[in-house]
C-alpha cells in the first residue's frame, strides 16, 4: 500500500509539472491579450480563459502539495475556512450537477 501511495505521489508530481508550463503560457498570453485593444465580448471570453486557467493552476498546486512528503502537523484551524476551501474544490461538480449549496457558517469561528 505504501508503494502504491508513493507511486501516486510521483505520478501526481509529474503531471503537475507537465501541466504548469502550458498553463503559464495560457495565463500569460490571455492576460496580455486582455490588456490590448480588443472588443468587449472577446475580453469577456479572454477573462473566462484566464480565470479557468487560474483555477487549473490551483488544482496543479494542490497536486504538488499532495505529492510532497511532509510530516503531519497539528494546528488550530478555522472551520469556516476549511469549509469554504472544500466548497471551492467542489465548485465544478456542483455546477454541472445543478447543486446549490446553502451555507450557514458561524459568525465567530470560536463558536462550536
Amino acid at each position: 500500500m505504501t508503494d502504491r501511495l508513493a507511486s501516486i505521489g510521483e505520478l501526481s508530481s509529474g503531471i503537475a509539472h507537465e501541466l504548469n508550463n502550458p498553463l503559464t503560457s495560457v495565463i500569460g498570453f490571455s492576460q496580455l491579450l486582455m490588456e490590448g485593444d480588443v472588443p468587449a465580448n472577446i475580453k469577456e471570453d479572454l477573462a473566462t480563459i484566464y480565470n479557468e486557467a487560474q483555477r487549473a493552476a490551483v488544482i496543479v498546486k494542490n497536486l504538488l502539495t499532495f505529492a510532497r512528503k511532509h510530516a503531519p502537523v497539528k494546528q488550530l484551524s478555522q472551520v469556516n475556512t476549511v469549509i469554504e476551501d472544500v466548497l471551492k474544490l467542489r465548485t465544478y461538480e456542483q455546477k454541472v450537477n445543478n447543486i446549490e449549496v446553502e451555507k450557514h457558517l458561524a459568525i465567530n469561528s470560536r463558536e462550536s
